[in-house]
């Protein structure tokens, strides 16, 4: 089922239970029309999120109030839905809540909290936007400290992605798949072209490279760089800045803080 929060509802949008995601439908009142050039920002979630999950979208919507949000259902609690519901509509904020397609991922590998289910979700905003031809997609657990207007204006040509190089993953994981450091990117901030995702069908041979490596230490992420290699536009660093690299940022003006690996904000009593 989808969820309309805080701006306009669309009273003519149609709904397919079976798949659970929005059917917009022709004319003005589609929510993701093409004729209608705004921002989208795209997050998915599970309940072990959901405290950074209302952080970002609060910290995303200050820098960029004309922005509409599409939260990715994978496994939120009810009282905490509610509770997103009431945030989103008491500050205002333009967000649609979709449950992610459970078949298409309930079978692939985990690693724990550390890496669920909802890791796979960001794979099908192709299929849960059929009206969008790009999307900027960031982690629950990133801050956005900056407009992320030049992120959106991204000139990705036939790239299928936009990213940061990821500066700390493992030797190991590269030797794996024969990759340099320097191509490896973070799946934590990307702009995706969803035409040319849903063109060659990049979603299913995501999912297909997760199975056949399921043994990779971050399975989606080293999946979608096997699989998008030699077509992604590289981003500077400050659009994708780890908060282990705290002590550069007095140097480095950082655009999105992303919060990766265990040591998350919201796990420290203060």
């Amino acid at each position: 089922m989808t969820s309309y929060f805080g701006g306009a509802k669309c009273q003519c949008a149609a709904y397919d239970r079976r798949c659970y995601r929005a059917i917009p439908t022709a004319g003005p009142c589609s929510p993701f029309s093409k004729a209608r050039n705004f921002m989208v920002i795209v997050t998915a979630s599970d309940n072990n999120f959901v405290p950074g999950l209302f952080l970002f979208i609060f910290s995303a919507w200050i820098h960029n109030r004309e922005a509409k949000f599409v939260v990715i259902d994978a496994g939120i609690e009810p009282a905490s839905v509610m509770e997103l519901r009431r945030f989103c509509e008491r500050n205002g904020i333009d967000c649609q809540l979709v449950q992610a397609d459970g078949k298409r991922i309930s079978d692939l590998p985990t690693r724990g909290k550390l890496l669920t289910t909802a890791a796979y979700a960001r794979i099908l905003i192709p299929e849960i936007l059929p009206d969008c031809d790009k999307a900027i997609y960031l982690d629950a657990d990133t801050l956005v400290v900056s407009d992320l207007g030049a992120l959106w204006l991204a000139d990705l040509g036939d790239n299928l992605v936009a990213g940061v190089v990821d500066g700390f993953v493992e030797q190991e994981e590269l030797d794996d798949i024969e990759m340099s450091r320097n191509e490896y990117i973070n799946s934590g901030v990307l702009v995706m072209n969803l035409v040319a995702w849903r063109r060659e069908g990049i979603a299913d041979r995501v999912f297909a490279t997760v199975r056949e490596t399921a043994k990779s230490r971050y399975l989606d992420q080293t999946a979608l760089n096997t699989v998008v290699r030699g077509r992604v536009l590289f981003l500077g660093r400050e659009w994708n800045f780890f908060s282990e690299r705290h002590v550069e940022i007095e140097r480095r003006l950082p655009k999105v803080i992303h919060y990766a690996g265990s040591a998350k904000p919201w796990r420290y009593r203060r």
